[in-house]
């Protein structure tokens, strides 16, 4: 075993679940993973202490007033506002058109006869 596999192991030890003995035996002997198991401790002791502050002294969180949904459209698009409205409009219209111009060269359904 090596400290790449038992590292995928070591947040399990550190929360007291059951692991395998290769990995028990491995961070036993390796001091790389000791030091990796006593840095999860410092971090729970440091969540536990931030946890333990009173809000009133933490600083206040500062949010960015929420922008209207459909902003991003501005911000992000580099193209003029008029190529984008005929853009949409071609997009719109083509349809239409090419309808009409399929409807134009159909023959009729029926015949005129005079006898």
């Amino acid at each position: 075993m090596n400290c790449d596999e038992a590292e995928l192991e070591l947040s399990a030890l550190y929360d007291g679940e059951v692991v395998s003995t290769g990995v028990a035996q491995h961070v036993a002997g390796c001091d790389r993973c000791r030091q990796m198991l006593a840095e999860y401790s410092r971090m729970g002791a440091e969540m536990r202490l931030a946890a333990a502050v009173e809000p009133a002294e933490l600083p206040p969180i500062r949010l960015e007033p929420r922008a209207h949904s459909l902003a991003f459209l501005r911000k992000r698009i580099g193209v003029p506002r008029f190529a984008l409205a005929t853009l949409i409009a071609a997009a719109i219209l083509a349809p239409i058109g090419v309808s009409l111009l399929r409807a134009q060269s159909l023959p009729l359904w029926f015949q005129f006869a005079f006898s």
